[in-house]
């Protein structure tokens, strides 16, 4: 593909994505071959950058995923939707995304999954008991059963059955989605571009990261670390414990976000001005 692409001419890149960890006994070489012929290679954080630059041996530059550079959509038909499920932008309402996992390259992947699901159902009570609503949200729909999360979301609800918790059951489109969660008070998230939709909403967000480096690269960029756990790590208490403390620290959180914002603009801005500059 990449020799027909230099006999044509054309120009090729990667833009801002994670990589790693590059387990398996080809894995390395494929990579070699394949990203050393790339005009430019992005990573979206800090932690991708570092393992794919050590395997290449180049510094490999960093810009924000292209899910920071969406614009919200519609306010006005954000808060039809919140008013449809009896909700306002005056609740506190704390956002979760989950999703289905099959917990690859462990030995015991349904125990690990039911550990996921009940360790959201015991943070889902916690946050109940502080007086919060609770706003469940479909990030992703398909296009197969691993990746609807509407499955993990029914799982949970045979668990946690609360008036305040509210499954807003909607096929939305993303700019809407954005603008759903900028009405939220707080965010748990386990899909990656619902943390990337809150945070660039300026919600205090917690995540729960699966398949690589791609959620601890992103909360580190925004100097957010510490509310981060890999999903094949996750537990009650520590979730509740992040939960306490971010909430405790809301406001300078709330600022450490508000601050960052002027970082997506300037990363927009350079990519850009580099696949620009490959035409000229």
């Amino acid at each position: 593909m990449f020799g027909w692409r230099k006999l044509w001419g054309k120009k090729s890149f990667f833009l801002p994505n994670s990589y790693g960890p590059f387990d398996g006994l080809t894995v390395k070489s494929q990579v070699r071959k394949v990203f050393n012929k790339l005009d430019l290679v992005y990573a979206r954080e800090y932690v991708s950058a570092a393992s794919l630059g050590e395997l290449l041996d180049k510094k490999i530059p960093v810009e924000m995923d292209l899910g920071f550079f969406l614009e919200q959509g519609s306010q006005d038909e954000a808060l039809k939707i919140l008013k449809d499920y009896n909700l306002s932008e005056e609740d506190k309402i704390v956002g979760i995304t989950i999703r289905p996992w099959r917990f690859p390259g462990h030995s015991n992947p349904k125990e690990r999954y039911e550990n996921y699901i009940s360790s959201v159902e015991k943070l889902t009570n916690h946050i109940l008991e502080k007086g919060y609503k609770v706003a469940l949200c479909n990030q992703s729909l398909g296009p197969n059963s691993h990746e609807d999360d509407r499955n993990a979301i029914r799982e949970l609800l045979t668990r946690v059955k609360h008036p305040n918790v509210v499954w807003i059951d909607e096929n939305i489109t993303c700019d809407v989605l954005k603008a759903l969660y900028s009405n939220f008070y707080f965010f748990v998230g386990t899909r990656f571009h619902s943390i990337i939709f809150s945070l660039t909403s300026l919600v205090p967000s917690i995540a729960i990261g699966y398949g690589g480096n791609k959620a601890k690269g992103i909360m580190g960029d925004f100097s957010l670390e510490q509310y981060v756990i890999q999903i094949h790590e996750v537990d009650a208490e520590s979730l509740i414990e992040m939960f306490d403390d971010a909430i405790e620290n809301y406001s300078n959180i709330k600022k450490s976000l508000h601050e960052s914002m002027n970082l997506v603009a300037e990363s927009r801005n350079r990519l850009i001005s580099d696949i620009r500059a490959l035409y000229l």
